[in-house]
């Protein structure tokens, strides 16, 4: 089953509720398993990296585009804009309009750049519980 929402412009405002799955935004296929070989081999085959997140500070979370004025605080510390984050990481305009992120959804807060990278309030702990694997996913798959 793949959950899907369809985005009109580059920065569309759908919204999708986590979960876990496969899931379409636009034209971008994210996977968030509880299985890291699934998720390595799915990352190893799209070239992305693979992504290990707390799980529970995931829920209640949004799938969604980036928006004007989103900020990132960087896994290890630092907040920057999303922008200024995306470019540092030199992915082309066109990427960065299309990458999938997962924010919480009152506040908006980026929790992770999908295939790129998790923020520090999601990172795993001694006391994780369950471990969220995200993948980006090939487009032919």
């Amino acid at each position: 089953v793949v959950f899907s929402a369809e985005v009109n412009g580059a920065a569309g405002s759908a919204e999708i509720p986590f979960g876990y799955g496969v899931f379409r935004l636009g034209g971008a296929k994210i996977l968030i398993t509880e299985s890291e070989a699934e998720a390595a081999a799915a990352a190893a085959q799209s070239g992305t990296k693979l992504l290990r997140a707390d799980g529970a500070a995931l829920c209640g979370s949004v799938f969604r585009r980036k928006k004007a004025g989103d900020t990132f605080r960087k896994f290890g510390g630092g907040k920057k804009s999303l922008k200024k984050v995306l470019t540092d990481w030199k992915i082309d305009a066109e990427k960065r309009a299309a990458i999938p992120l997962i924010a919480k959804k009152e506040s908006g807060e980026i929790l992770a750049v999908a295939g790129v990278e998790i923020a520090e309030s999601v990172k795993i702990t001694p006391q994780t519980k369950k471990i969220a694997y995200i993948a980006l996913l090939d487009e032919n798959r």
